[in-house]
């Protein structure tokens, strides 16, 4: 069901079978599109992509959880203009075409953010992918949490410390906040 935001009234009405999305089930806005993806009892992801002006389905997709480790079945998309980057897939957001896979080894725990420009991720550590160039960089020793602890805002990256109490062994567990680097060339000019 759809409501309209001004008036709070129902735009639409539609019933659909999202009973493959088991485990976890993300439900997503942009652009007029309505994008319902989850996970099913083999680690399988099913995506269902909706017109949210009035229900029509656009498009579905099936792919089996890439990450191949824990918390890979809990990946949710992350959309940035008229793309869709989820389970190491591009998708153009209204047709569901497959732009590409990632073969790129995303590690550990944590969940995707991003900008207009770049993906933030867990790597090994904290990590992002430069949309325009596909570069991938990785801030050596200083990891995410187990959930959403990668903030772009504003033009910094907000990363405060989730990481205490974790089994896993890192160098330096402390909050920090990423200024690029064209920002501190303008302030020593």
């Amino acid at each position: 069901m759809a409501l309209d935001a001004a008036t709070g009234k129902k735009l639409w009405e539609k019933p659909f079978d999202f009973s493959r999305c088991r485990y976890v089930t993300y439900m997503t806005h942009s652009k007029d599109t309505l994008l319902i993806t989850g996970t099913d009892s083999d680690s399988v992801f099913h995506s269902y992509a909706f017109d949210a002006r009035d229900g029509a389905e656009l498009w579905t997709h099936q792919a089996k959880e890439l990450k191949g480790h824990h918390t890979g079945q809990l990946a949710h998309p992350t959309i940035v203009g008229d793309r869709v980057y989820f389970n190491k897939h591009t998708y153009v957001l209204r047709t569901g075409e497959v732009l590409g896979v990632h073969n790129f080894d995303w590690h550990g725990c944590g969940v995707m953010s991003a900008s207009n420009h770049t993906v933030f991720s867990r790597y090994e550590y904290h990590g992002m992918l430069d949309l325009a160039t596909n570069k991938r960089t990785e801030f050596l020793g200083i990891r995410s949490g187990c959930w959403l602890s990668l903030i772009p805002s504003g033009g910094l990256l907000l990363a405060p410390e989730t990481s205490a109490g974790c089994s896993c062994g890192h160098s330096l567990q402390t909050s920090i906040a990423f200024v690029p680097q064209k920002i501190i060339e303008k302030k020593v000019d």
